[in-house]
């Protein structure tokens, strides 16, 4: 019969690459996740927490913000398709889950 976590794992990879390829793409690019989230700044509740964020935009950071938008035009389609102005952005970050953190002024 067989290791049933090894089959399990066998059928779930099975599963994976399949939609991926009736979705285009192959096993690696398959991600349930939202490639991304934005944060206006404008509605952050606490005062602290805003200032907190508002101070990442610096004079030396907010370019290596542009720089990597920059590096990336794909996701800088992604944000426009969303009517985020790049100008807007302060703050980029990588979330435990693996997702694109968005601080927008």
């Amino acid at each position: 019969m067989g290791n049933p976590v090894l089959t399990a794992g066998v059928v779930a990879a099975a599963v994976i690459t399949s939609m991926a390829f009736l979705a285009g793409g192959t096993a690696r690019s398959f991600d349930i996740r939202p490639p991304f989230g934005v944060v206006l700044v404008s509605e952050i509740g606490p005062r602290s927490e805003r200032a907190r964020i508002l101070s990442f935009a610096t004079k030396t950071r907010v370019p290596e913000v542009r720089a990597q938008l920059d590096a990336d035009p794909a996701f800088t389609r992604k944000l426009r398709a969303r009517g985020i102005q790049l100008r807007n952005v302060i703050r980029l970050e990588r979330s435990m889950n693996g997702r694109t953190i968005v601080n927008v002024r």
